[in-house]
């Protein structure tokens, strides 16, 4: 895979490296905001936040071991981070994340627009699971073209196929 993209108005993507790891680890400490409005010591809930981070890269190494952490930059500034498994029959996002400041700015769509781009050149569906109480996050995958091929009670996977694909059976 290369090791970064230029996207249109300034937006980029590249391999994470070592010395992105604190950015990233700060990235998901502010995803996690909900977490520092419980009642508890300050010190127990930054405890419990950095154990999350470490349960989530554990967890993702190894249900996705192929998988490539992308830094998604902003006229070559930090705002965000993209995980992608590029597979035979499905390019997976596993994750997409942008620091607060980036939000609503139409930058997600962007990447996930350049992921499709690549997506496409091979014929493959690109795939995601969004929790299915976030009707914003759902909206917008659906304009991009994602539909909701499976469900639960709590998460939905969608996927987008290229022009003239047929469906996709499982991930």
């Amino acid at each position: 895979m290369t090791t970064a993209f230029n996207l249109p108005d300034g937006l980029g993507l590249r391999m994470a490296m070592p010395s992105d790891q604190p950015f990233i680890a700060g990235l998901f400490n502010s995803s996690r905001a909900v977490l520092r409005l419980a009642d508890a010591e300050t010190d127990y809930i930054e405890t419990l936040i950095e154990h999350q981070f470490d349960l989530q890269s554990e967890s993702y190494g190894e249900r996705f071991p192929n998988a490539q952490v992308m830094v998604i930059e902003k006229t070559s500034e930090s705002i965000g981070r993209i995980v992608i498994d590029m597979g035979v029959n499905l390019v997976h996002i596993v994750d997409l994340m942008l620091i607060p400041q980036a939000q609503g700015k139409g930058y997600g769509p962007a990447v996930i627009r350049a992921v499709q781009y690549v997506a496409a050149q091979q014929m493959l569906p690109v795939g995601l699971v969004v929790d299915s109480f976030n009707s914003k996050l759902k909206a917008i995958y659906h304009a991009l073209g994602f539909r909701t091929e499976q469900q639960s009670q709590t998460h939905e996977l969608m996927i987008w196929y290229p022009s003239g694909q047929q469906a996709y059976a499982g991930l």
